[in-house]
């Protein structure tokens, strides 16, 4: 997937309206992560404060939103698209995409945190 052009995610947000993300100009961080990962739970906690994080989980048909709400809460933006998860080729949670200029720069099971 690196040195790919990133593909746009299309879902919901926690609340079931239309969200998207189109990779463009800078750096965005994906964070793809589920609500029940255990290696996930430190990460929920620590992405709070760095702006270019995306969560993306599961569609909202094997993920519970509420439980979603509770570990983003208001701070960072989450997509629901299990359609991401497949287009991304992504491994298991947590799962890092980092996105520079709309191209995969680099990919993998998150280790020491994306921001690094």
């Amino acid at each position: 997937m690196a040195g790919e052009s990133a593909p746009p995610i299309r879902g919901t947000d926690l609340d079931g309206a239309p969200a998207e993300l189109i990779p463009g100009p800078g750096r965005t961080v994906v964070l793809f992560m589920t609500s029940t990962c255990r290696s996930c739970r430190p990460v929920w906690e620590s992405f709070a404060t760095h702006p270019d994080v995306v969560v993306v989980t599961p569609d909202p048909a094997t993920e519970n939103r509420r439980k979603l709400r509770r570990l983003a809460g208001d701070r960072r933006r989450v997509i629901m698209s299990s359609a991401a998860w497949l287009d991304y080729v992504t491994g298991p949670a947590p799962w890092t995409v980092i996105v520079e200029d709309g191209t995969v720069v680099g990919n993998g099971v998150l280790r020491d945190g994306p921001w690094s």
